[in-house]
């Protein structure tokens, strides 16, 4: 089934040509770092011990998880940290099972 489109024309000037795009364009901005923000702020470092407190469990299950790759850690030299955001996702992966 085929649809008709409708085409309509507007007499505009350059400059308000212009000022539309420029708006747009600070819209998808504004989402855009709306959207990194919020990300950021879930992708604060936590060490084994918060996520063991934030998960309930012992370090031994929280060892067994990363080496199965359920829970990637993030090494920073000799030091161990998880991401928050990777933590909530585990956390919604075992709940929704």
């Amino acid at each position: 089934m085929a649809t008709k489109e409708h085409s309509i024309l507007i007499q505009a000037s350059p400059e308000y040509l212009s000022e539309l795009i420029v708006s747009g364009i600070r819209e998808e901005l504004k989402r855009i770092q709306l959207h990194f923000t919020e990300k950021s702020q879930n992708d604060e470092l936590m060490t084994k011990k918060q996520v063991c407190n934030f998960l309930n469990c012992s370090s031994v299950s929280l060892w067994n998880w990363e080496n199965k790759g359920m829970l990637a850690p993030v090494r920073l030299g000799r030091s161990i940290r998880y991401k928050k955001s990777d933590v909530e996702q585990f956390i919604n992966r075992k709940t929704n099972k």
